[in-house]
């Protein structure tokens, strides 16, 4: 009975279960379109079940708010009022069980949207690549999108939209534009098209363009970076006809430079002068220019280096745990500091045995190719992260040790020491890391093992965490040191040697022994120290007591030439290198000064017969300073020749030589103890033969600076010969004469007063002199001057001439005045009228004339004054101005004012311009400015003014004629309807000058440059960056504004952002976040709650792509996509069979493939875990734990589709 009642209820389990699973079978059913559409313009919305599906199988039944609609069981229908509908799929075969759309689709009533109009501007033909300005007619409707096509395979958005079209070749070519409305999925009539016309530019391409290195460069890892480009213009003849120059631009801010054709072909490249110096891509842009428009390229270089790996992991930020109060995961985020440029990275951790290690992964979206990867480690124990960075240029690898969770240790020491030593550990030279956990009290462990005696001083024990330990014997120590975190002890892992050091203790060797202390030597000699000590030991030889760095390391040590005392000191140095301790021993090297300051004086010249002077010498010093020797020395050949020892007393400082026939040479020998003697520089004393002056002979009497008679001299044997003078006596107050007085004769030249003259003779040290003879001078006469030049005109009366009073000269005085019409020097003749008396009054003269006056004293001849001249001017002629303009603008400079080139006077013209305020006849005064030249530029005039010109030559003046130039008012400076406007990137700007009767002109530049437009009223091309223009103004005269006025165009530029792609699962619903402006649109509006906010709430059932349009308060608009993938939900069945009948064996989770981090759980009844997945459920759970069939019962499971979605429990069914 119990086994019929068992078959039973396990048969009704199993029908229950195959029903339960059939009504899983479901059909599908969805309709297209999706959740809300609209009625647009009154035509009905065509809805359709399982687009796309062919299936006779299937019927369908459609129903509007929950209702069927009779009659409607077509795949398609046509709804045409506002409602809800769904559609139900079943399948006539019964192949799938009845399925109904849950949710439906929703049917709005859409805008009605009225069919637009637009304008083009300009309206004539532009050229390629220069944009047209595209506007919608009437005001801006921001509850509609604009959708443009432009007739070229692009479309645009908005209510005013720039494009430019690119066409290549000769001629025009037209497109066609048109544009819609759309709103809410809804569209507007297609606008009546409209057609623009391009005018072509030469077709260059990229493609044209080729480069040696093809656009990419390596640069060696180290090296300087410095890259040029070499290109070559591939461009067919036909192509290239028309272009007459390229513009090339290296940089986006370099200078444009020009090639011709001929410097840029397929044998022609060209090259930037400035290398390209630093790693990264190059926009290279080139213009080629036709005979009416241009094409414009812009071609990519990639300047990249070969790679080098290189990253840092440093906590904090580099290395924390996920959980502060658990040891593992822990969080490791390598810093990349790689080089290279264009690097793509490929990251893996391994274990201790090199293998890739399990229980990490990697999180935060990153993966194994991330620059920057976050990895997870859910195990403690040593990695290593490993990269790889490569890029065109090759690869490179490195990789780091990183420790998980374990506490580690870095142990450090100096050494090796020398003698007994105890080291104090302290954070100096111990480095305890926790390694992000907490220091186990009481868990440090010190080890010393190796030679004997160590101890723990100073109350440290081998427990502490620093202590201080004595190391008192020779030898080696190992000591180690262990601690603990929470997570485990550092002598858990591999320590790679850092908790674990050697400490060398080495003998110190006894200080050396010489057996000398010190040795003495003459300067510039060098000495050897040879210190002695036990067999295998070195030398340290030191040039002070302490410190310093040795002179050398050697068993001896020679000093070199000194030439100071030096004290050297020396220290043993072991084969450990361990050196002597106390006091260096010390040897000093006394060192004599070398002999100087032998000195003698000095070089004298004597007659045959006489004693030279006393010879002096310089006290020496250097040497052994208790007492010098001296031996003065003779020569008779020479400086250089052979010495021997001076006659008399020659042993003294200084020496008296004897009396000499013949040149000799005379030096001093200083010595003392036994330092090298020194031989003093050699005096000369030359010996020559006496001489005799002889007779001179000339005594006469003559006029003041009239030439002297030679003086005559006997013949002399030899010598040299000295004439001197003397104008005091006969026997007093000679000096050297003057002119040539080195011969046997002197000629005295003119004299001007009584002189005494006589003859000298030398030879060697003797000298000989003649007889005095005189020549008496008597004195002319002087003060003889006449006054003065005079300058007039034609026909005039001199003045008198006057003569100066004569002094000197023998009296009664005679007096001779002289005239010329020929010169100041030549010509002279008696002048006309009384002319022997000391002044003169000359006639009226038709002819320049000169002028002199002879005073006679005695039998001299006349003595003239100086000449004066009366110059005689002819009249000054053709002295006219003229003028080109008779009226200026007020505050302007007129134009300069001509003069004509006078004649007359004589020949040197000076100018004086006059102006006048009042009339052409008063009130003249020196005109402003530069006013002393032939043509006159007369400064800013402020009112009607006359002008003349007086012309002066000597004493000769003529006055012009004069000339009037009116003053016309100025326009007032110009009043603008604003100065300061808006507008966005790349858009034109309206700038109005308001008032009536002027011209404007508008201007880049205050002051200057080109006119760019005339009129009120200036639209700009389009602007890119803030501007300033400037606008003067004209009136009916010509006469311009004192200033400009600026307007300044501000340029507002707007970045709208989406945020970041996510990924939801089916159901979910995601904020979106747009950023960048102060109103918004997203696109589509499927599954938005509000597709004009800036954080709409997304709802979507597919992935989907979303665009917001980001709208500034100036009315700029930027555009940015994200992209919400959505995954589809699992769905679980709560029964499965695995009886072996091959029917439901393991337990199924749809759609779980689509979570590769999905993990199961599964817990019986009492909580026990039966079942735990591996990553992503491949094997499902066959109802086994432990190799063994569980019962019949009801599990609970728990599943985790990832790290951050909330886990899914419930209860699955386990029948047998």
């Amino acid at each position: 009975m119990q086994h019929t009642i068992r078959f039973l209820y396990l048969f009704f389990v199993i029908v229950l279960f195959s029903v339960t699973s059939y009504a899983q079978n479901l059909c599908t059913a969805t309709i297209s379109p999706s959740g809300t559409a609209f009625i647009c313009n009154g035509t009905p919305v065509t809805l359709t079940a399982n687009p796309g599906v062919v299936d006779s199988d299937l019927k369908f039944r459609w129903f509007k708010d929950g209702q069927p609609i009779p009659g409607a069981t077509n795949q398609t229908y046509n709804a045409a009022s506002i409602g809800t509908y769904a559609v139900e799929v079943s399948s006539i075969s019964n192949a799938c069980s009845p399925n109904t759309t849950d949710p439906g689709t929703r049917i709005e009533l859409g805008p009605n949207l009225t069919r637009p109009d637009f304008t083009i501007s300009p309206t004539g033909v532009q050229c390629s690549g220069i944009p047209y300005t595209f506007k919608i007619v009437g005001s801006n409707d921001t509850n509609v999108e604009y959708l443009w096509d432009f007739g070229d395979g692009t479309i645009g958005r908005g209510y005013e939209v720039n494009h430019a079209f690119n066409y290549f070749g000769t001629g025009t070519k037209p497109f066609t534009v048109t544009v819609v409305t759309a709103s809410r999925g809804c569209r507007s009539q297609t606008s009546a098209p409209q057609n623009v016309t391009v005018s072509g530019g030469p077709n260059f391409t990229e493609a044209d363009v080729t480069d040696s290195a093809d656009f990419e460069v390596c640069i060696p890892k180290d090296s300087a970076i410095s890259v040029k480009a070499k290109l070559f213009n591939n461009i067919v003849a036909a192509n290239a006809a028309g272009i007459t120059e390229y513009l090339v631009r290296w940089t986006p801010g370099g200078t444009e430079e020009r090639y011709t054709p001929d410097q840029f072909d397929i044998d022609t490249p060209i090259r930037n002068a400035t290398p390209f110096d630093t790693i990264g891509t190059f926009p290279i842009s080139i213009t080629a220019v036709g005979a009416t428009c241009n094409t414009t390229i812009t071609l990519l270089y990639e300047v990249s280096q070969k790679p080098t790996a290189n990253f840092q992991v440093s906590p904090p930020d580099g290395k924390k745990r996920l959980d502060p109060n658990q040891c593992v995961p822990v969080i490791v985020t390598p810093v990349d500091s790689a080089k290279g440029g264009n690097l793509t990275y490929k990251w893996s951790v391994l274990n201790n045995q090199g293998q890739p290690a399990g229980g990490v992964s990697f999180i935060n979206n990153t993966t194994d190719t991330s620059a920057t990867p976050v990895f997870q480690f859910n195990e403690q124990g040593r990695f290593q992260i490993q990269q790889i960075v490569t890029n065109q240029c090759g690869s490179d690898t490195t990789s780091q040790s990183v420790l998980i969770a374990y506490p580690e240790i870095q142990l450090n020491a100096d050494g090796p020491f020398c003698g007994p030593t105890t080291i104090k550990f302290s954070d100096q030279n111990v480095f305890y890391d926790t390694n992000l956990g907490t220091e186990v009290p009481g868990s440090f462990r010190w080890v010393i093992t190796g030679t004997s005696g160590a101890t723990f001083v100073n109350g440290t024990s081998a427990n502490s965490k620093y202590p201080e330990i004595s190391f008192p014997n020779v030898g080696e120590y190992k000591v180690s040191v262990s601690f603990a975190n929470e997570c485990g002890n550092s002598a858990d892992v591999a320590q790679q040697g850092a908790g674990e050091i050697t400490i060398t203790v080495n003998e110190v060797p006894q200080p050396p022994t010489i057996t000398a202390a010190g040795v003495s030597i003459c300067s510039g000699e060098s000495t050897v120290i040879r210190p002695t000590g036990p067999a295998g030991n070195t030398f340290l030889f030191y040039g002070s007591a302490t410190g310093g760095t040795p002179l050398d390391t050697a068993a001896t040590y020679t000093t070199g030439p000194l030439t100071a005392s030096t004290t050297f000191y020396i220290t043993t140095l072991s084969p450990n290198g361990c050196e002597s301790a106390g006091a260096r021993t010390p040897f000093a090297v006394s060192v004599l000064p070398p002999i100087a300051n032998n000195n003698i004086s000095q070089d004298q010249e004597v007659c045959q017969g006489s004693a030279p002077q006393l010879l002096s010498g310089t006290q020496p010093t250097g040497g052994d300073t208790n007492g010098y020797k001296y031996e003065w020395q003779l020569s008779t050949t020479g400086p250089n020749g052979t010495f021997a020892t001076a006659p008399g007393i020659n042993n003294s400082r200084d020496y008296t030589p004897p009396v000499l026939q013949q040149n000799a040479w005379f030096r001093r020998l200083v010595s003392s103890a036994s330092c090298t003697g020194d031989t003093s520089n050699a005096v000369a004393i030359t010996v020559t033969p006496r001489i005799t002056g002889g007779n001179i002979t000339g005594d006469q009497q003559v006029c003041a600076n009239e030439p002297v008679l030679p003086l005559i001299g006997s013949p002399l044997a030899g010598g040299t010969i000295q004439w001197r003078s003397s104008t005091v006596s006969a026997t007093a107050g000679f000096t050297p004469a003057s002119n040539i007085n080195n011969e046997e004769n002197y000629e005295p030249g003119t004299l001007s007063q009584t002189t005494w003259f006589r003859r000298y003779v030398t030879s060697g040290g003797c000298i000989d002199s003649s007889n005095v003879v005189v020549v008496t001078v008597d004195q002319p006469v002087t003060n003889n001057t006449i006054l003065a030049d005079q300058s007039l005109c034609g026909g005039e009366q001199p003045a008198p001439l006057t003569g100066s009073d004569p002094q000197g000269g023998t009296l009664p005085l005679r007096y001779i005045w002289e005239s010329s019409t020929t010169g100041s020097n030549t010509g002279f003749t008696t002048a006309a009228g009384t002319n022997n008396t000391a002044n003169y009054n000359p006639a009226v003269l038709t002819v320049t004339t000169w002028f002199r006056r002879g005073v006679i004293s005695g039998s001299c001849d006349p003595n003239y004054s100086n000449v004066v001249q009366i110059t005689v001017l002819p009249l000054i002629t053709n002295n006219t101005i003229s003028g080109t303009e008779t009226a200026v603008c007020e505050n302007t400079v007129p134009k300069t004012i001509t003069g004509s080139a006078p004649s007359g006077g004589n020949g040197t013209y000076t100018y004086l311009w006059e102006s006048s305020i009042t009339s052409a006849t008063a009130a003249f005064a020196p005109a402003a400015g530069t006013n002393n030249t032939q043509n006159y530029t007369p400064p800013v005039i402020s009112r009607t003014t006359w002008f003349r010109r007086t012309v002066i030559s000597d004493n000769c003046t003529s006055i012009s004629q004069t000339i009037q130039i009116n003053v016309s008012p100025l326009p007032p400076v110009p009043v603008v309807e604003a100065n300061s406007v808006t507008t966005c990137q790349d858009s034109t700007a309206t700038l109005v000058a308001t008032g009536t009767g002027l011209t404007y002109q508008w201007f880049e530049t205050p002051t200057g440059g080109n006119i760019l437009f005339e009129g009120a009223t200036f639209v700009t091309n389009p602007i890119s960056q803030t501007t300033t223009f400037y606008v003067q103004a004209v009136n009916q005269n010509q006469c311009v504004s004192p200033a400009r006025t600026p307007v300044t165009v501000n340029v507002t530029s707007i970045t709208a952002s989406a945020g970041r792609d996510t990924t939801i699962i089916e159901g979910n619903t995601m904020e979106l976040i747009g950023r960048g402006g102060v109103r918004y649109k997203w696109e589509p509006a499927t599954g938005l709650n509000d597709s004009n906010v800036e954080r709409p709430v997304a709802s979507p059932t597919k992935t989907t792509t979303y665009k917001v349009t980001a709208f500034s308060e100036e009315g700029c608009v930027a555009t940015d996509e994200v992209t919400i993938t959505v995954i589809p939900r699992v769905i679980i069945v709560n029964t499965f069979s695995p009886n072996h009948d091959g029917i439901n064996e393991t337990w199924e989770i749809q759609r779980i493939e689509n979570y590769p981090e999905a993990t199961v759980e599964i817990f019986n009844r009492w909580g026990t875990k039966v079942f735990t997945s591996n990553t992503g459920y491949t094997k499902a759970w066959d109802g086994t734990y432990n190799g063994q069939d569980l019962p019949l019962a009801t599990y609970y499971y728990i599943i985790r589709l990832d790290k951050i979605s909330k886990p899914i429990s419930g209860n699955v069914t386990l029948v047998r």
